[in-house]
């Protein structure tokens, strides 16, 4: 933190938010980061089904998914995802 923003810091009474503009990591993201067998994917638009049992299994357009079982059914099923890159 350079002299300048710690001081802005310590005036607004505010946290100095990083400049890079970056979304903070979710503590999954920390426990779990990803990696070529461990992947981010990110939903493209609402999605959902009812699985054999009449289980509904949905997630929300922008939902980050990083457990390797619900992307491993969302590949499988063909759901509209694409990779996180800046993961």
């Amino acid at each position: 933190m350079t002299e300048e923003t710690k001081e802005q810091s310590e005036n607004t009474g505010t946290p100095n938010l990083q400049q890079n503009n970056q979304a903070p990591e979710t503590k999954t993201e920390k426990a779990n980061p990803p990696t070529d067998t461990n992947p981010l994917l990110v939903l493209e638009s609402p999605y959902g089904f009812y699985d054999d049992d009449d289980q509904l299994h949905q997630w929300s357009a922008g939902q980050i998914v990083d457990d390797p079982e619900e992307i491993a059914l969302l590949l499988e099923r063909q759901a509209p995802v694409s990779e996180r890159k800046d993961g």
